[in-house]
């Protein structure tokens, strides 16, 4: 992997969404990103709870990622009184949500450049900044990004969704 001195080494946790390829996807990034990957897949109404339970083993990590979802604002609290809050970063894409950007290690970005977002987009855009390898520049990997982005958003025509979703099929 060209990824940065000692940047592939580090133990990584990672919350997603159990629901669709948005929460799935970022499990692929995170170990194309990371040799040392913890993944855990909830529900919307388990994030805090799961939340926990990776904070009870907090300090065998070096960053605590959450995306496609977020936290309740008590457990935002919480955390931005504590050391935790340079450990955890949240990428998340709902309206509903962005009243967390109050929060430094909270990131929610509906739309972006006139295109809505979603979590795999915002971690791939983080990955991609942090760890200079160059798979986050192949073409392939950029459109399954976009395939995930236009599923997850709605963000397509009737004939794109034919065309595009194909290799998600294969």
């Amino acid at each position: 992997r060209n990824v940065r001195k000692g940047e592939c080494m580090k133990k990584i946790a990672l919350i997603t969404h159990i629901a669709d390829a948005d929460g799935a996807f970022p499990i692929i990034l995170a170990n194309l990103a990371f040799t040392n990957v913890d993944d855990f897949s909830c529900d919307v109404k388990e994030v805090d709870d799961t939340l926990s339970k990776v904070l009870e083993h907090a300090s065998i990590y070096d960053t605590i990622y959450i995306v496609d979802l977020n936290i309740t604002d008590e457990m935002a609290q919480k955390i931005s009184q504590s050391e935790l809050k340079d450990k955890i970063k949240i990428f998340d894409h709902h309206a509903s949500n962005e009243f967390l950007n109050k929060y430094p290690f909270i990131h929610v970005v509906v739309e972006r450049n006139g295109l809505k977002e979603c979590g795999t987009t915002l971690f791939y855009e983080h990955l991609k900044n942090i760890t200079g390898n160059e798979i986050f520049s192949k073409e392939v990997l950029k459109t399954m990004i976009e395939l995930v982005r236009q599923v997850d958003t709605f963000d397509f025509t009737d004939e794109e969704v034919f065309a595009n979703q194909t290799p998600f099929y294969f």
